[in-house]
């Protein structure tokens, strides 16, 4: 509270802090509480914790973890931007299709045993990416099960990008508000935009150099 410079007492403004709200349903009628239910209470991501359908009833809690830090990566990612959830979803999709593959030849992917070198704040499914892939034998599981959990979860993933493949920088509601925030809100002055995600970062890059 002392701090001079050339003997001057350093003053700091008092923050004001100010919420600015946006809708997300004029743009997404539904999707937040829809996208919210679902992960909640009917996806699986067995693709992830395959060892839930072994025949010996042997149990990964490290599958378990990445399972749950897909699950709320992905809502996290929804909260971002539209379009870190739909970069996330469109890896989804193509792992479970990449895992029925391997299922219909015999093979059971579970992931690998690599230290990732990600981080949290990357996309979730990058970061479970970066620990490889092992295949065990179909033999060893109740493949019927595990496929029709697989079937479901894309149904899901594939309904999620559905309503929002189509999203572009000109119908997000929180890139609106944002944007008239820095055009009329702050005026001329220089601003920092914290985020959590750097794919939300590209997003509003994108909506500024657009604008």
């Amino acid at each position: 509270p002392s701090a001079q410079i050339d003997n001057k007492p350093i003053a700091f403004p008092v923050a004001k802090l100010k919420t600015t709200r946006y809708d997300l349903d004029s743009a997404y009628p539904g999707l937040f509480g829809h996208v919210a239910s679902e992960i909640d209470d009917k996806l699986s991501l067995a693709r992830y914790r395959p060892d839930d359908y072994r025949l010996d009833g042997a149990e990964d809690r490290r599958a378990q973890t990445i399972a749950g830090l897909l699950r709320t990566g992905l809502l996290k990612r929804f909260e971002s931007s539209v379009y870190a959830f739909r970069l996330t979803v469109e890896k989804l999709l193509a792992d479970h299709e990449a895992f029925l593959v391997a299922l219909d030849a015999g093979q059971v992917l579970v992931p690998g045993s690599s230290r990732s070198r990600g981080s949290e704040a990357e996309d979730p499914a990058e970061l479970v990416d970066g620990l490889g892939l092992e295949s065990r034998p179909a033999t060893e599981y109740d493949a019927v099960a595990l496929r029709a959990a697989i079937v479901a979860d894309l149904a899901i993933l594939r309904g999620f990008h559905e309503r929002v493949a189509g999203a572009t920088v000109d119908d997000d509601p929180k890139l609106d508000a944002l944007a008239e925030l820095l055009s009329e809100t702050l005026g001329p002055e220089k601003a920092i935009v914290f985020t959590y995600y750097a794919d939300t970062v590209d997003w509003i890059a994108q909506a500024l150099e657009a604008d």
